[in-house]
């Protein structure tokens, strides 16, 4: 078959990405800040000007990952938090029909980074899992090269780690999200007074600031017991982890205590794992029209 130029979008509560993607790499890429402020209509205006920075002739079809529970077959929305506001129920597939006329896929942002993680290891059948750690927990399992559930997500981000815990956005309590997000870093820093930037954070860290070390060390239990009870859930060989908080992976992944009942890696495409993997998703519907 022959090799597409997609553009491929990763949409999360703070940021949407976007790149044309051909046989899994990034020819041109761009970005926006997502507009939570007036619910969906800002989402909508976050695409169009995404959208705005590629010319139709670079692309011949439109692959989307998206934060929220995302139903594939409808192109809907099924569930967003409030990270997303308004985002629930919206017709994916309408909106982009209507705007590109152009071959159109979504599937949630979780499995789109586990999907992109295993094209680019040439996993074609091996048990997998990924957390996806940004603003929230994303993520997805692969058993046997194929989706658990159907591709239906998952909700890692939302297995309790903690009975009785933190309130989680989700209206539950004691989600893996509210303790392994990069959210919960930035938490944990907070209650300590520490207001600082990513690369002062890193920098503090490795040189041992007492405080610093606290809470990123605080922040590690608590992946660590996320990844477990992934695996215990859905038992896996390699759980991979990626999202925002992985591209400073150098800075504190050497000291994430493994496991001897599985591995733990590091993203190899970090933050554009999404649009790999929705770039892998389109390829493969492609592949059934």
């Amino acid at each position: 078959m022959r090799v597409p130029d997609v553009l491929c979008l990763d949409l999360g509560g703070t940021g949407l990405k976007g790149a044309i993607v051909r046989g899994g790499k990034i020819l041109k890429r761009a970005s926006a800040e997502t507009d939570v402020s007036d619910g969906i209509r800002g989402i909508k205006k976050t695409f169009c000007r995404l959208l705005s920075q590629f010319s139709e002739e670079e692309y011949e079809g439109i692959a989307l990952s998206s934060a929220g529970e995302i139903d594939s077959e409808y192109q809907r929305v099924v569930y967003a938090t409030e990270l997303l506001p308004e985002y629930t129920g919206f017709d994916l597939g309408k909106f982009f029909s209507e705007r590109t006329r152009k071959p159109f896929v979504c599937l949630n942002d979780g499995q789109a980074a586990l999907f992109g993680e295993c094209y680019a290891r040439g996993f074609e059948s091996d048990n997998v899992a990924m957390l996806t750690l940004g603003t929230g927990v994303g993520g997805g399992v692969i058993k046997d090269g194929q989706p658990v559930d159907g591709g239906k997500l998952l909700s890692l981000g939302h297995l309790e780690l903690e009975r009785g815990g933190l309130l989680c956005t989700c209206g539950r309590r004691g989600c893996i999200e509210q303790y392994a997000s990069g959210s919960a870093l930035t938490r944990l820093l907070r209650q300590r007074g520490i207001f600082c930037s990513k690369r002062e954070l890193w920098e503090r860290y490795g040189g041992g600031d007492e405080e610093v070390c606290s809470a990123v060390g605080e922040w590690l239990k608590n992946l660590r017991r996320s990844c477990d009870l992934v695996c215990e859930r859905y038992p896996c060989r390699i759980i991979v982890l990626g999202g925002g908080v992985s591209d400073d992976g150098e800075s504190w992944f050497k000291d994430l205590q493994k496991s001897d009942r599985y591995e733990i890696e590091l993203s190899v495409l970090g933050n554009d794992a999404g649009m790999v993997g929705a770039y892998a998703f389109y390829c493969g519907r492609a592949a059934l029209r």
